[in-house]
């Protein structure tokens, strides 16, 4: 029906531009690039978007705002730099997660794109934290090679769905 959506790692904008033309007006989207041209182009693209152009450790978010966090995390082994997050010693893409958790508001949606690691690492301390906040809902684990036509690559991923828990009473 619509909502408030958070796309933290936007691009040029693949996902706004396979929203459903029904939601588009009862969307508000704030959509979140590091990246200044790819972040100018979905601006171009998508004038309808708050387009903001940061990194999203660097960007404000409200905690408990938003009805859906969904991108298509960046894969690296970079550890951001957010105060906030440091005793989780996060990669980039499980950083996506556990900020996305606290951005989302309660019944709401978390779905990533991610590396196999976010799943796979040996480490729980980030699935833990996720569980705590975030119930799974869904996965779904693509073969290498289902991104090469779009994306170019043929790393395997995986879709990550969680609905954000009600706090306890």
């Amino acid at each position: 029906k619509g909502g408030r959506y958070l796309e933290p790692a936007v691009g040029a904008g693949y996902y706004l531009g396979f929203m459903p033309n029904d939601l588009r007006g009862s969307t508000r989207t704030t959509a979140v690039e590091m990246d200044s041209t790819t972040g100018q182009i979905a601006t171009a693209l998508y004038p309808s978007a708050n387009v903001v152009i940061s990194p999203f450790e660097d960007h404000p978010t409200p905690k408990n705002f938003y009805h859906l966090v969904a991108t298509n995390v960046p894969f690296t082994d970079v550890h951001p730099h957010d105060p906030n997050y440091a005793s989780y010693h996060a990669n980039l893409h499980d950083y996506y997660f556990l900020r996305s958790a606290d951005t989302c508001m309660p019944g709401g949606l978390v779905m990533h794109i991610t590396s196999t690691g976010t799943m796979d690492k040996p480490s729980k301390t980030i699935r833990d934290k996720i569980s705590k906040d975030l119930e799974f809902v869904s996965a779904i684990r693509f073969p290498g090679g289902a991104h090469k036509d779009n994306a170019g690559t043929e790393v395997v991923t995986d879709m990550l769905i969680f609905r954000k828990k009600h706090p306890k009473i």
